[in-house]
């Protein structure tokens, strides 16, 4: 029992924390830096980063955006906003 009630908690607040992505987007220049890392890490890192407002995971790589927008389409790319982001601000 202990176990089931540590995993409720433990996915919350992942879920609090990194809002779902968008996939087969992209956020056009806006960029704070890049670095190396499953999509599944950029959220985590952006939340790490002052100024970082959304990600872009296209190719193994998670750039770090200043905005949330403009966004265009791009195949296999995934957006994300990490909630915290859009709480700062809602710059766009």
């Amino acid at each position: 029992m202990a176990f089931l009630k540590l995993s409720i908690v433990l996915v919350l607040v992942v879920s609090i924390a990194c809002c779902d992505g968008y996939p087969d987007r992209n956020i056009v220049g806006q960029d704070l830096g890049a670095t190396v890392g499953q999509a599944s890490d950029c959220c985590g890192i952006c939340l790490g980063i002052s100024g970082c407002y959304a990600y872009v995971w296209d190719s193994g790589v998670c750039y770090l955006k200043n905005a949330t927008g403009p966004v265009s389409f791009k195949a296999g790319a995934i957006v994300g906003l990490p909630c915290e982001g859009l709480k700062k601000a809602g710059k766009q």
